[in-house]
């Protein structure tokens, strides 16, 4: 596992969403993004 640090530049993300569209982290370079992971079942 890794950690960043402010000023460090996040690794590429690209992940589907419920409806099958892929976002990209990418896509928001230079934007506040907040990223919030969790696992299990809902």
């Amino acid at each position: 596992m890794f950690k960043l640090r402010n000023g460090d530049l996040a690794p590429a993300i690209a992940v589907p969403d419920t409806d099958g569209e892929i976002w990209r982290l990418s896509d928001y370079r230079g934007k506040m993004v907040v990223l919030h992971f969790c696992r299990g079942e809902y």
